[in-house]
């Protein structure tokens, strides 16, 4: 009861906790950050003065956890936060200058950049990723400087001459002062150099990923989310990784982009193995020998697709997956509307020739080119079972009209949109 108080009254608050509880199991993670899209909660990338090591609540959004970086270690995080507390970073500059060196490094700078974790500071993650680089030679060569003075400093020890040996403090306090003045010029100049153009969504979001193992920001899929919804007026049945073991034996269609292809030997000849992964997590699809060679050029590390297949269960070993038939690219535009027409058997011939004459007459800008046969499906009708027997596109201005006239046409059971 407590919980759902909670959940209901402090969601930003209640989801960061329960996702720091589960932050070591990724498909619990995958699941409650999709429960946070749902529920219109964004869920943003680490931030360098608002995340703390796990993930936290920011106003109404959700903040990644620093920990949740690739290659920062515990000993980096616990520097950079212990740095934090004497005051926020004001600046990528003021970051480097307190931090870089020992356990913050190259590594830890560039996952950072890529992650998003320095975007309050106002520069392109391009940008921040390309001056590092450079910093870390300004920096290794001022070191250089630093350490030969030092090494002359050293050498004072046993200097008689006291005025000599106070001209040669001086000497080397201006050649201090000076390599400093170079070093914040190269690193200013490193960081404020000629607008660099941000990486494209597709690089933003896979660097995401391969940082912090999840898309936050962007999703190759985003701009397919209409049409992935408007496949639900294809005859097959509309999956997504997350229900694929719900349609065994099914014909279905599935649309993701493609990653981790292997290509095996079989006993009958050869297979594609490869997955698909969407917005709710992975699924595994499979193509054997025909389907292989057809769509080789399709199947492609990165490339968003859409896969039409049956889905294939063994119990033995619980695998399971998409049997490749059939796959193509998508389109960002969704599906036109379509309706789905219902009549007997005996009927369909002519309840076909009836919606024809109909759509032509009445609709010269209706699409006819595509009418399909959903063959061994059944729809339940007035306590009576009843074919289902094609689907034809229809402009979204004429769908209420279409379906009205199509009523009229004898032994039509029902008429059902499908957007």
């Amino acid at each position: 009861m407590a919980c759902a108080w909670l959940r209901a009254n402090y969601y930003p608050e209640f989801m960061a906790s329960l996702l720091t509880s589960v932050r070591n199991d990724s498909d619990k993670l995958n699941l409650y950050l999709q429960d946070c899209h749902t529920h219109g909660a964004k869920v943003l990338p680490p931030s360098i003065n608002i995340s703390t090591e796990t993930f936290v609540a920011d106003g109404d959004s959700i903040r990644f956890g620093l920990s949740a970086v690739k290659g920062v270690g515990e000993v980096a995080l616990n520097s950079i936060l212990e740095e934090r507390r004497k005051g926020n970073f004001t600046s990528f500059e003021d970051f480097i200058y307190r931090t870089y060196g020992n356990a913050v490094n190259k590594t830890v700078l560039e996952s950072f950049a890529y992650s998003g974790v320095f975007d309050e500071f106002g520069h392109t993650r391009s940008q921040i990723a390309n001056a590092i680089a450079p910093i870390i030679k300004a920096f290794n060569s001022y070191k250089g400087k630093i350490k030969r003075i030092e090494d002359k400093e050293a050498t004072f020890v046993n200097f008689d001459d006291l005025d000599k040996l106070e001209k040669e403090r001086n000497k080397l306090a201006k050649r201090r002062e000076k390599a400093e003045k170079e070093l914040k010029e190269l690193v200013h100049k490193a960081i404020h150099t000629d607008a660099v153009e941000e990486f494209d969504s597709t690089t933003l979001a896979n660097h995401e990923k391969e940082i912090l193992g999840f898309y936050v920001t962007n999703h190759p899929l985003d701009e397919y989310r209409d049409y992935i919804s408007s496949l639900v007026q294809r005859p097959e049945r509309l999956i997504d990784s997350s229900t694929v073991k719900d349609a065994i034996g099914e014909q279905v269609i599935i649309c993701g982009y493609v990653s981790n292809i292997l290509t095996k030997n079989v006993k009958f000849g050869k297979k594609l193995e490869f997955n698909i992964d969407d917005l709710h997590g992975t699924a595994t699809v499979i193509a054997y020998n025909k389907q292989r060679d057809a769509f080789k050029d399709i199947i492609k590390e990165g490339e968003v697709i859409t896969v039409i297949g049956k889905v294939v269960h063994y119990p033995s070993s619980d695998f399971t997956y998409v049997q490749l038939q059939d796959a193509d690219f998508p389109d960002t535009k969704p599906l036109p509307p379509k309706i789905m027409v219902y009549t007997e058997q005996e009927y369909v011939k002519d309840v076909i020739q009836e919606v024809d004459n109909v759509i032509k007459k009445e609709y010269d800008d209706v699409p006819l080119n595509i009418v399909e046969y959903k063959v061994g499906v059944f729809y339940t009708y007035m306590g009576e079972t009843k074919e289902h027997v094609m689907r034809w596109p229809v402009s979204e201005k004429d769908l209420d009209d279409v379906i009205n006239k199509l009523y009229e046409i004898d032994n039509v059971f029902s008429v059902i949109p499908v957007k």
